[in-house]
């Protein structure tokens, strides 16, 4: 880093934390925060049709609320606390669904469900590939993923968080993922949490129950600002063509 002529960072606050470490020569404007994108053009905003369409065609009903979570759990998921938020909103919530959308091993996901007391006729569990995933995911009525709140976390950006956002679905999440909080509060587009305790479940669940006639453009519109692949692709370019020597060769386009 001492000897680095620049630096991406895909969040801010990974930013501020190398700025603390006291590394001669790193200075602010050597480290530009550029998140992980996502394809606007791919994962489309989302209507009221398609998700009608995406629910039957995954065997669920028009009126079903459907929690979803997209990708592999692997070890930074937790997939018990998520387990557990949906046993509690099934309790408020007879209609509600939970759609895994995952490569992971189906059995493993059964059996921490079967722990949690979750009804299997209440799981779908299924693979999509990159391109799949939006007629699959916009059967969502909120999309959920808790992280591991750690440490190397601070530099995390989840690339479901732009890719859910780009379609104009809410998200459940939780803080110590950074910039996730922020991300959500100013696109107003779901709900952070704090701790993994049944209370604040029950808390956000109360909000998620009356979160209704949400602005999905909106949320789509806000979050376009941060994630959206164009606007990575400009901020990488620009990197690349500060460092070239300014006698080499035409700017990268």
């Amino acid at each position: 880093m001492q000897n680095a002529d620049h630096i991406i960072s895909l969040t801010k606050a990974g930013k501020f934390e190398m700025l603390k470490w006291g590394i001669p020569n790193l200075t602010p404007d050597k480290i530009q925060v550029i998140p992980c994108a996502a394809d606007f053009n791919l994962f489309g905003l989302l209507s009221s049709e398609y998700q009608e369409e995406a629910k039957l065609n995954l065997g669920f009903k028009k009126d079903d609320s459907v929690l979803s979570y997209v990708g592999s759990i692997g070890t930074w998921y937790l997939l018990n606390e998520m387990a557990s938020f949906f046993r509690l909103l099934k309790q408020k919530c007879n209609k509600a669904k939970f759609l895994m959308l995952t490569p992971d091993n189906t059995n493993y996901i059964k059996n921490i469900s079967k722990q949690h007391s979750i009804n299997l006729n209440d799981v779908v569990i299924k693979y999509a590939s990159r391109t799949q995933l939006p007629a699959l995911a916009c059967a969502s009525d909120f999309n959920i993923f808790f992280i591991k709140p750690v440490y190397s976390k601070i530099a995390s950006s989840p690339t479901k968080l732009g890719e859910m956002l780009s379609m104009g679905i809410p998200v459940i999440c939780n803080s110590g993922v950074r910039d996730v909080a922020q991300i959500v509060t100013e696109t107003q587009s779901g709900f952070c949490i704090d701790d993994f305790s049944e209370s604040t479940f029950n808390r956000v669940i109360d909000k998620m129950l009356t979160f209704k006639n949400m602005d999905r453009e909106a949320i789509r519109n806000k979050a376009q600002k941060i994630y959206d692949l164009q606007c990575g692709i400009k901020s990488y370019l620009k990197v690349y063509n500060q460092l070239m020597p300014t006698n080499s060769r035409e700017p990268l386009h």
